[in-house]
């Protein structure tokens, strides 16, 4: 029954809740697992691939100004709804080049920022 072309593809918590609902057979998820997993039923997991090293250890320095501005976004609530505020800083000195609010905070508005930061 488990072979049948409607439970190609699924994993076990569908194939219960498919055995429940459609065919009337009561059991637990857990034996569902078990029994996949002995007639190799379960999907494939993926492969996990081999990370190397961290580049770095989550704190950025640069050596000069100008080497690496950062975009940041936050939302805030205003009198007129939501807002976004995006902000682009120089990552050396921490200084904001460009600044701007607005009601949708989309990809044009981050662009129009970095544009007046320019």
């Amino acid at each position: 029954m488990l072979a049948s072309p409607v439970f190609v593809g699924d994993g076990h918590p569908k194939v219960w809740a498919r055995l429940r609902h459609e065919r009337g057979i009561r059991t637990s998820m857990r034996r569902v697992l078990r029994i996949m997993r002995e007639h190799h039923l379960l999907a494939c997991s993926r492969p996990v691939g081999v990370r190397g090293p961290k580049t770095h250890d989550g704190s950025i320095i640069t050596e000069k100004p100008d080497d690496i501005w950062v975009i940041n976004s936050t939302g805030c609530v205003t009198d007129e709804g939501n807002a976004t505020v995006v902000v682009v800083d120089v990552h050396c000195t921490g200084e904001y080049q460009g600044v701007r609010a607005a009601l949708s905070g989309t990809r044009f508005e981050a662009m129009e920022c970095l544009r007046e930061a320019i």
